[in-house]
C-alpha cells in the first residue's frame, strides 16, 4: 500500500483491495453496464421521450 495513503489510515482499519488488469476493463464494463441495465424496467421508457 503507498505510504500516502497508508498515513491516512488508523491503525486498526480494515481496507480492501481490488486490482484491475488492463485486459479485464472490457469484461468490467461490460459487467457495469449490464448490472446498470438490469435496473430498467419496460415502464421507464415513458422517460425516454422527454
Amino acid at each position: 500500500m503507498p505510504e500516502n495513503i497508508k498515513n491516512m489510515l488508523r491503525a486498526d482499519a480494515k481496507v480492501r483491495v481490488m486490482v484491475m488488469l488492463e485486459d479485464e476493463d472490457a469484461a468490467w464494463n461490460n459487467m457495469a453496464v449490464s448490472q446498470f441495465l438490469k435496473g430498467y424496467a419496460d415502464k421507464d421508457a415513458a422517460y425516454d421521450s422527454l
